[in-house]
């Protein structure tokens, strides 16, 4: 995967934003051939073997990222950012923007990828995306993200502290000396876990 802070610098003030989600983006990408055996299951009737790559399995996302990476290359870092199935494209000026929307759907098309017309945004001066807020002033974190993270009850169990620090993970980057910050909880987790 990419780091997510690096790419994020690409779109910094950028003036005109469009932003897309895939249609069950996972669906869309065929499985290997030679995979899809290890992802066949059985029911009590039939054993199925899926074509399409799994959703959850471990590099699944990881899978997922390389291809629309491999899709997008002519834009990526130039006209567009791509996280798993969420995709911006993006311009500094407005023709700038429509060019790389204009090759942004010719790849779409050509590729013959479906996105969500509901999860998506044409033409916006600002965007949420991926827990960020873009925008031609810069980036900066979704309070309403925030909000569900200040939102957490206290963490019970060594899993639910699990769930929070990586619920925290997202704006690791925004917190001056993370690790530092959040080696307590951490510890108490593995203390929590050894007994």
């Amino acid at each position: 995967m990419p780091h997510f802070s690096i790419i994020l610098r690409h779109v910094s003030g950028v003036k005109f934003i469009a932003k897309f989600d895939m249609f069950k983006g996972f669906w869309q990408i065929m499985l290997a051939v030679e995979c899809q055996e290890m992802f066949s299951f059985m029911t009590h009737d039939d054993v199925y073997t899926p074509l399409r790559v799994p959703q959850g399995a471990t590099d699944s996302a990881l899978h997922f990222q390389n291809q629309m990476q491999t899709v997008y290359k002519p834009l990526l870092y130039k006209g567009a950012l791509v996280w798993i199935d969420d995709i911006i494209v993006y311009g500094r000026t407005e023709e700038e923007f429509l060019a790389n929307l204009r090759l942004f759907y010719e790849l779409t098309a050509k590729h013959r990828l479906k996105l969500n017309a509901k999860k998506s945004a044409l033409m916006a001066f600002e965007v949420s995306w991926c827990g960020r807020i873009i925008d031609g002033q810069g980036i900066r974190l979704d309070p309403e993200m925030l909000s569900a993270l200040v939102s957490l009850p206290l963490p019970q169990t060594a899993a639910d502290l699990q769930r929070f620090l990586c619920a925290c993970n997202w704006i690791r980057d925004s917190i001056v000396d993370f690790a530092r910050v959040f080696e307590p909880m951490v510890s108490s987790k593995l203390d929590r876990i050894r007994n």
